[in-house]
């Protein structure tokens, strides 16, 4: 009597486990699928990836389902003049718990992949087919330990193997150059000026600098950001940065003079918005600066005798000089490289002494 009525209880009692261990597996196993098939597409675009993307999967789905299913009820009784009051009220305190759980967001959990090689990305779908369609490991409990094993080396090859030790590359920006600087972990962005050139440099920024960053390196953080000419739209585009993506220290060339106001503005933003996100905001004047990469890396700011102009302010034109394993480069600001040029174009001369793309090729 006793045994079966054991049974009575823990029979569905039982189901309901492995039922719900049933369920919980299988989303692990989608969770991994989803995670290496996206792996190449987001990191061949450039774009992170956050560990914490099979938990927000497994909160979120359901708080989506509560939500569409009362956004649903609230349509049609609108349709049937029925009050629906209460219904409202319960949608508006799932909205609020979805943005509560969205501002607990942290940069700090994302993860970015050097672009993968074409080869690593026909591969990978491939043995996903293949780890689906095998006989020996179709069980939940063994694919779940294959997918994670080829998470673990898929992960390891694009951070390890696939990342770079060095290089100097410079992205196009406008009528120039942006220089993107990397040594064993350490990155560091030189402006000469391009980028407050445009209006669209903000969207410039997050659709086609930061992208690059992530993809070339693997960093979604940047050590050094050097801007070698002031101007409102470089202010913006510094403010709109530091809300994306996390930056070191920012080398922000010194002025004389006094600065229209609405540009002085844009100026405070964007300092308020640096000391928020613990950014280091350096001014660079007639002193020489020093920035250490690491042991065979290092760059060098001097100032140059030429003064040049923004609006009503003036300020030094500067070099930068980058040696990166023994080789040395040497990035001029952009205005200085306009004046000589037009100087040097108007005694007919062939070759100038700035920044020249065919000296970075090499790298």
């Amino acid at each position: 009597m006793t045994k079966s009525l054991n049974k009575a209880i823990m029979g569905p009692m039982n189901t309901r486990v492995t039922k719900a261990k049933n369920w919980i597996l299988q989303f692990i196993q989608i969770q991994l699928i989803v995670f290496m098939v996206s792996l190449p597409i987001l990191s061949g675009w450039g774009f992170e990836m956050s560990i914490l993307s099979p938990i927000g999967n497994l909160i979120f789905t359901p708080i989506l389902t509560v939500f569409l299913l009362l956004s649903s009820i609230i349509f049609f009784l609108e349709i049937l003049c029925i009050p629906n009051n209460w219904i409202i009220y319960l949608l508006h305190q799932v909205s609020n718990l979805w943005i509560w759980l969205l501002g607990m967001y942290n940069r700090n959990l994302l993860i970015g992949f050097t672009k993968p090689p074409i080869i690593f990305s026909i591969m990978v779908p491939i043995a996903i087919i293949l780890i689906l369609h095998i006989k020996k490991i179709r069980g939940l409990t063994k694919n779940i330990a294959v997918f994670f094993a080829l998470f673990i080396v898929s992960c390891a090859y694009l951070k390890l193997i696939n990342t770079p030790r060095s290089f100097i590359k410079p992205i196009t920006c406008h009528n120039g150059e942006v220089i993107c600087i990397y040594n064993k972990g350490k990155t560091a962005i030189i402006d000469p000026g391009y980028i407050g050139q445009r209006i669209s440099a903000q969207s410039w920024m997050q659709y086609t600098l930061i992208p690059e960053i992530i993809k070339s390196c693997g960093k979604t953080s940047i050590d050094y950001l050097i801007f070698m000419q002031p101007g409102k739209i470089v202010f913006d585009t510094i403010e709109s940065m530091l809300e994306i993506i996390h930056v070191k220290n920012i080398y922000l060339v010194s002025w004389q003079g006094n600065m229209d106001k609405y540009i002085l503005k844009s100026f405070y933003n964007m300092k308020n918005t640096a000391i928020a996100n613990k950014t280091v905001i350096k001014r660079i004047s007639w002193n020489t600066e020093h920035i250490r990469l690491q042991e065979n890396a290092s760059l060098v700011i001097s100032p140059l005798s030429k003064n040049l102009s923004y609006r009503t302010v003036t300020y030094p034109a500067l070099c930068v000089t980058c040696n990166i394993d023994n080789q040395k480069v040497k990035i001029y600001s952009a205005k200085y490289c306009s004046l000589l040029h037009s100087k040097l174009r108007r005694k007919h001369a062939k070759n100038s002494s700035c920044y020249r793309q065919p000296r970075i090729s090499a790298y």
